[in-house]
């Protein structure tokens, strides 16, 4: 390609002026020609496919929202029929009372296949179904019991898959204290048949498909395997003539039991293709009169000296000799020009050679992990140390942004570009991620790399791996913080000079420091179930009343976070509450309670009481779990030696 440029370029210095303007007009339009082309068929035709798929990927949110909705009004359906007038004094027996609410027309109005009532027991009290469906589905029914009876709600909605097939299922549990609907379980089913399908196609204007895994695992089970590996998330399959998006549909236990397939037609797409054919036609036949005119323009004008220079210039390059071109009386300053320019690109040639022979050695030698950036983050080099490092290989970085494996604080500021940060780096501590996915803490110096002229054009980095030093250093300091702790409590409970509820609050300030918790108490137990706070924070004020700071005891039959030592005679701790709806059994906090630690504290006959922590930032864990138990193993020896409060009541 350089020696037809250079060609063209001396065969258009040698042309006569008179045509000079003829060759700019048919280049020029030539490049009109392409300029539209390349627009059109690399702009405009892209956008339009990821506008087809971006419709696609709605889609399949459509259909995955109108499953919420339909879900949402069946559990609504399904509390609004469970409710029951507590006050009545007189109730028709269980059988006739849900005849009487649960009637044909009411399955018919709202579209449910079946509805079914079970006792706590899980008997069948009362069933009712449409006209089509004559067998009970009992497999349903008592899936849906059991899960029901699971989970800490009293009502839960989802899809459940059966030998009949894919239903929509809303169960409600009454928790009233009615003699005969008090613990009754309803369960409303609505099956996914094809005309469930085909209403929502048209209700969506959509090509909608649904396939049971079921059958797909009966049939094929490499193709479940498949599906359900590629349809984790929505995907795509692109043809001609449409778009097939494909995603899953899970049950209530986040099992996939169906594929759903939305078909988008590819008009526009197809319209818009068959006109860039046809534009791609005309221009091929453009460029084909233009080259003709312009080959005939040349063979015509063209002198064979020009030619020659030409020749002598691909024969040099071809064989890389470095003999100087031999000159001719038409063209010699012409040749002496061109001499000039091939011999200083020999000499940096030459240079380039050498200076890169001698980074590359400096960069293998080197006993650290060592790349370098373009001013774009892109990465140009990768050594030997880099690749054990990081677990990535040079052919995988090289080319690819440094964000592939840089974490903090790269990501939130690069250092190395950073204009307000002072060159060189030296000693920054930063998180990389291996290509296993572990996360390693390095050590690293970086600069600039300028050229000539002084403008940046990319950076060096080297790093080495400190991880086994930083955990070594943060599990001292871990024991240093922990026996600090310990030796402060014990010198506070030798001396004698602080009462119980001095060393109590010693004890809950070492411990929340140690863990970084936010909240939490320290309480004694008293023979009712009850707990006498010893200290507390802000969230626990909600038991402070008539003077006192007093814990109830929990209620019968039902469990407590702040009760759980006493129940399991060991500590317990419990990470992201803030899921769970846990006010009730929290003694009622409404206050948001993320994380939550408890260690008993036993003075070797029975526990008396307990330490108790809550809302650190990022859980808490078993070392947590053993440093408290320390610290209330020598708060149960004060105790041993003073009775507590409650022991003193």
């Amino acid at each position: 390609m350089p020696y037809n440029l250079l060609k063209g370029l001396i065969m258009f210095a040698a042309t006569p002026k008179k045509f000079r303007p003829v060759l700019i007009g048919i280049a020029t339009l030539a490049c009109m020609a392409t300029l539209v082309y390349i627009t059109y068929g690399f702009g405009i035709l892209p956008q339009l496919s990821h506008l087809e798929q971006e419709v696609a990927f709605h889609h399949c949110e459509q259909v995955q929202t109108l499953v919420g909705v339909e879900l949402d009004a069946l559990s609504a359906l399904a509390k609004d029929y469970t409710s029951v007038d507590a006050t009545q004094a007189e109730t028709p027996p269980a059988e006739l009372s849900w005849s009487h609410r649960l009637t044909q027309e009411m399955l018919h109005h709202h579209g449910l296949d079946e509805v079914v009532v079970l006792d706590k027991r899980g008997t069948l009290l009362f069933s009712r179904s449409n006209a089509q469906q004559r067998d009970h589905d009992t497999e349903l029914y008592r899936a849906a019991f059991n899960l029901t009876q699971l989970s800490a709600r009293s009502a839960i909605s989802g899809l459940l898959h059966s030998e009949q097939g894919i239903s929509l299922v809303a169960t409600h549990t009454m928790s009233t204290d009615h003699p005969d609907h008090g613990d009754d379980t309803v369960i409303l089913c609505r099956r996914l048949t094809p005309e469930v399908i085909a209403d929502w196609s048209r209700r969506l204007h959509l090509d909608i498909d649904l396939t049971d895994l079921a059958q797909i695992t009966h049939d094929d089970p490499q193709q479940f395997v498949t599906l359900i590996k590629q349809a984790q998330a929505p995907q795509l399959t692109i043809n001609n003539t449409v778009i097939e998006a494909k995603t899953l549909l899970f049950d209530i236990g986040k099992t996939p039991i169906a594929l759903i397939r939305v078909n988008v037609p590819r008009q526009a797409y197809m319209a818009s293709h068959a006109t860039s054919l046809a534009a791609l036609f005309m221009i091929s036949l453009l460029l084909s009169a233009i080259t003709l005119v312009t080959a005939w323009v040349f063979s015509r004008r063209a002198q064979q000296p020009l030619s020659d220079l030409a020749d002598q210039v691909r024969q040099r390059r071809q064989h890389h000799q470095p003999k100087p071109l031999s000159e001719h009386l038409v063209t010699a300053e012409l040749t002496r020009e061109i001499n000039g320019l091939f011999d200083d690109l020999d000499e940096c040639r030459q240079s380039q050679i050498h200076t890169q022979v001698r980074s590359d050695l400096l960069k293998q030698v080197v006993p650290c992990a060592i790349f370098t950036v373009d001013h774009r983050r892109v990465i140009t080099s990768w050594n030997d140390r880099a690749e054990q490092l990081t677990g990535y290989r040079a052919d995988e970085m090289i080319g690819n942004s440094c964000y592939r494996f840089a974490l903090s604080p790269c990501l939130r500021q690069c250092g190395l570009f950073n204009q307000q940060i002072d060159k060189p780096v030296m000693g920054r501590e930063c998180t990389i991620r291996h290509k296993n996915g572990t996360l390693l803490t390095i050590s690293k110096n970086a600069n600039l790399l300028r050229d000539n002229q002084g403008e940046v054009i990319g950076g060096i980095e080297c790093f080495v791996d400190i991880t086994h030093h930083k955990r070594d250093e943060q599990a001292l300091q871990w024991e240093v913080s922990l026996n600090s702790r310990l030796a402060s409590l014990s010198h506070a409970i030798v001396q004698q000079h602080a009462d119980q509820h001095e060393i109590a609050r010693q004890l809950l300030s070492h411990a929340r420091n140690l863990t970084d918790s936010r909240h939490g108490f320290i309480a004694a137990i008293n023979p009712g179930g009850s707990q006498l706070l010893w200290d507390y924070t802000s969230l626990f004020e909600e038991f402070c009343g008539n003077g006192s700071a007093t814990i109830p005891a929990a209620a019968a039959g039902r469990g407590s976070l702040l009760h759980a030592v006493y129940n399991r005679k060991t500590g317990v701790y419990f990470n992201g509450l803030e899921r769970l709806n846990v006010a009730h059994l929290a003694g009622g906090i409404q206050k948001p309670l993320r994380h939550f630690m408890a260690v008993p504290v036993d003075d070797g006959e029975r526990i008396v009481g307990q330490v108790a922590l809550a809302n650190n930032d990022e859980g808490y864990s078993v070392r947590d779990l053993q440093a408290i138990e320390q610290l209330a193993e020598l708060f149960a020896v004060y105790l041993a030696q003073k009775p507590t409060p409650a022991q003193t009541a």
